[in-house]
């Protein structure tokens, strides 16, 4: 017969909050929903438009490479 389970550990317990308005009022984050989202927007596009940049570096080193370099 095995041992019980350890008792869950209080500081790792989830809790469901409805809204992002919600949860950022309980952990006391005082920034406007519209800001975070712009933030997260931004982010998002400066990471699309640094994947896009490689890559087109990445295809014309390969177009490069095998001698039919774009016009």
């Amino acid at each position: 017969m095995l041992p019980p389970p350890p008792p869950p550990d209080n500081s790792l317990q989830v809790v469901y909050i409805p809204s992002l308005i919600a949860a950022l009022a309980k952990l006391d984050i005082k920034v406007p929903v519209e800001d975070l989202l712009r933030a997260i927007h931004d982010e998002d596009e400066a990471r699309r438009s640094e994947l896009n940049d490689r890559g087109i570096q990445q295809r014309r080193a390969a177009l490069s490479k095998s001698g039919k370099e774009p016009q």
